[in-house]
């Protein structure tokens, strides 16, 4: 059973910010961004270890995927792009639905985009 006792999320959402301005790519950013989510809220939640680099049906890779929670990091600033954010996004939907394999599933999966100074999230919705 998890809980979210003793879980701070702005303290959270300023180390994520913090590990952000420190990384200069991608990968820097998500294995600082995996340790403090690990610490600070993962083990207080008994969520397990998710799968990284997963490799979906079609060969694509998601970053990280925790169950029915699909993480796709970004390199630092990418989200401030209107082009960045719009790419970030549809990349996520595919990944969402490769895993979800047909339609009556999508909604069973939740898409989480950071890249250390925005985060953005998807869920499917019917008709929309």
């Amino acid at each position: 059973m998890s809980s979210f006792e003793g879980i701070n999320a702005a303290e959270i959402a300023e180390e994520l910010k913090a590990a952000g301005a420190e990384s200069r790519t991608e990968e820097d950013f998500k294995i600082r961004a995996e340790y403090i989510l690990r610490v600070k809220a993962f083990e207080r939640m008994n969520v397990e270890f998710g799968r990284y680099e997963y490799t979906l049906v079609s060969g694509r890779k998601a970053d990280a995927l925790y169950g029915h929670v699909i993480i796709e990091y970004e390199a630092p600033g990418t989200l401030a792009t209107r082009s960045g954010f719009h790419r970030a996004v549809e990349q996520a939907k595919r990944y969402i639905m490769d895993e979800a394999k047909a339609e009556e599933n999508f909604g069973r999966y939740f898409g989480v985009i950071i890249d250390g100074q925005k985060m953005a999230f998807i869920r499917y919705r019917r008709g929309g």
